[in-house]
């Protein structure tokens, strides 16, 4: 993550969206929010002296202790007056969770132990006086077979509770400073991964997705089940698995299980309807690993579902019955200025704290937007090109961002005197095959309107991949010998095809990956231990126009407000404070652009001045 430095204040229109520093900003109190406004989580609804700290930043270290089966006498020795700084960090794009920790030795530590990579570093920490933010109305943690779910709600211990309790296998030292070894004294950087990836790296996965005892195929989302609890069960770690639809027939190829986890979800479909995109991603949290789709994280996460009274004891789950929160972000942030000298009256110590605890240090965009690259990877338009080996032939399926005029299913008819209606447009065959930007998003508006030069080409990027797309509805491909007969020996039985569906995945996955390449923003706030990658914030960005300035408090921005993805996260903690860096996304701006497409559209008119304009 980016080293950021101060750069400006908030009353400098050319340093908008450059890193902005709000820790020493004035005392005076315009602008200062008479409650915290947007707040989500209760100790920052209802701040108190008892659920906040004294000041940001503070924390409480309640053990981190080193293990080792080579210490003299057994036991362990407790780091916290000898650490000078321990990070760790969390990534939607990684298999676990890591850490460092900067140790200043001054009695020989590293002999004594001896420290060679066989220790375990047990954490127990979290933000000072933060109450138990776990969330209630449980639903059954990733749908095992028999329980019933009395309510919708968070998967069981899948929520952040505040307190960060982990345990890291050594697997590093680095850094190792002896200038001062003649006065004793030495430093080193002791870095840790999560055991379960040590265990992911010494085995491979080589099966196919089929499953042994009924040689039946399965969907991705119960192999996914299997193969962890196959792999780690001496884990005491958790993982939420969203339901996914669609039988499959994979086979691995001898791939480590975290590595295997990923082959499959590039190929999962959500059984959600919320989600019609097929971008799933595998990744650890401080709360256990998650196997989940972007478009639930945009939802505001695994929340719960319900399973039906006719679902099969240890299916997943049919479609529709997921559950969300009725609010996605699960904070608000802010750039306010802090350190307050000045307050109204009725504001108390405990909501300045509160304010502060959710007001940016410092942020900075990292990325706003590449038109080449999204014409490149496919964004704006892609096309699939699939050829049937046994049918001997082929196909096409074009994506567009926007639909261009003349495949939308309706159409706006804009008579001259400004009176409007909507028609059904006819389609041709071609033109239904091929789809449009119809995913979950965490806001309204789309990245770019119709006067982007990049829209239109789908081929712009091309893929090519088989298809056995119909197969299993063919009579003389059913009629013939499957693998279930072959195995059982019994007599002819119907041919287990199963349709690789790469038209539901391959083209949506390409186009949700780009997406959230475009705006990204790093963030540094003062530290909350409930905070986890997965998240869904808001963000309050104020606008750097001149005229909301002049008014007093200026307004938010009308497009790069909103909510933001949390995608990495550093939880940082130095002796004098705790303070979190994580970078987020965003899809989509929070309104749309005007439509000012529509307003000059050079659609032709006829005779009577009568207007066509395509509408999705």
């Amino acid at each position: 993550m980016p080293d950021m430095a101060d750069t400006g204040t908030p009353d400098a229109p050319s340093n908008f969206g450059k890193t902005i520093s709000r820790r020493d900003a004035g005392s005076s109190t315009g602008g200062f929010p008479h409650e915290t406004s947007g707040a989500k989580q209760p100790d920052i609804k209802n701040p108190t002296d008892t659920n906040q700290p004294r000041f940001p930043g503070e924390y409480e270290i309640i053990e981190c202790n080193l293990h080792s089966p080579h210490k003299p006498g057994g036991g362990y020795i407790d780091l916290r007056s000898t650490f000078t700084s321990l990070s760790i960090y969390e990534s939607l794009f990684s298999h676990t969770l890591t850490m460092d920790i900067r140790v200043l030795d001054g009695v020989g530590l590293a002999e004594f132990m001896p420290i060679i990579g066989e220790e375990t570093l047990s954490l127990i920490i979290k933000t000072a006086n933060m109450p138990n933010l776990e969330e209630v109305n449980i639903g059954e943690p990733s749908g095992p077979p028999g329980s019933e779910v009395e309510k919708p709600g968070p998967f069981k211990d899948s929520t952040n509770s505040g307190l960060l309790k982990l345990n890291f296998n050594i697997c590093k030292m680095s850094d190792k400073d002896e200038k001062n070894a003649q006065r004793g004294m030495t430093e080193y950087t002791l870095h840790g991964v999560s055991g379960e990836y040590i265990d992911n790296l010494k085995t491979k996965v080589q099966r196919t997705t089929i499953n042994t005892l009924t040689g039946e195929p399965q969907k991705i989302s119960t192999v996914v089940r299997s193969l962890f609890r196959e792999f780690f069960r001496g884990s005491n770690k958790k993982i939420f698995i969203e339901p996914t639809k669609n039988l499959t027939n994979l086979v691995t190829p001898n791939l480590t299980p975290f590595k295997t986890f990923d082959f499959l979800a590039s190929r999962a479909v959500s059984a959600g309807q919320h989600a019609v995109g097929a971008t799933f991603l595998f990744y650890e949290t401080v709360t256990g690993f998650f196997f989940i789709s972007l478009e639930t994280l945009f939802a505001g996460g695994g929340m719960g579902y319900l399973k039906p009274a006719d679902d099969p004891p240890g299916t997943s789950p049919q479609e529709g019955q997921y559950s969300f929160s009725n609010m996605r972000a699960k904070e608000t942030y802010t750039i306010w200025p802090k350190r307050f000298q000045q307050a109204p009256k009725d504001v108390t110590n405990a909501e300045k704290r509160a304010m502060e605890m959710v007001s940016v240090d410092q942020f900075e965009y990292t990325s706003n937007f590449d038109v080449l690259e999204n014409l490149t990877n496919g964004m704006y338009a892609n096309k699939l090109l699939t050829h049937d080996l046994v049918r001997m032939k082929y196909d096409t399926l074009d994506f567009n961002y926007i639909i261009p005029p003349g495949r939308v299913a309706r159409e706006t008819i804009i008579r001259s005197d400004g009176s409007e209606e909507e028609r059904e447009n006819i389609l041709s065959a071609a033109d239904k095959k091929n789809f449009s930007d119809s995913f979950a998003h965490l806001d309204q508006g789309l990245l770019c309107t119709s006067y982007q030069k990049g829209l239109g080409s789908a081929d712009a990027h091309v893929s090519f991949y088989p298809t056995n797309f119909g197969h299993s509805e063919v009579e003389h491909f059913k009629d013939g010998i499957g693998a279930k007969t072959v195995k059982l020996g019994t007599e002819l039985g119907p041919l287990n095809i199963i349709p690789s569906r790469v038209e539901q995945w391959m083209q949506q996955r390409i186009v949700q990956n780009q997406q959230i390449n475009n705006i990204k923003i790093f963030i540094r706030a003062p530290g909350r231990s409930n905070r986890m990658v997965g998240d869904v914030v808001d963000f309050k960005i104020p606008s750097p126009q001149l005229e909301d300035k002049a008014k007093g408090q200026p307004q938010e921005h009308k497009y790069l407000s909103g909510k933001y993805l949390v995608t990495k996260l550093r939880h940082h903690f130095t002796r004098e404070k705790y303070q979190i860096e994580f970078e987020c996304i965003k899809d989509s701006f929070k309104e749309p652009m005007p439509d000012r497409a529509r307003e000059t559209s050079g659609a032709p008119r006829d005779a009577e001045g009568t207007q066509i304009v395509g509408v999705s």
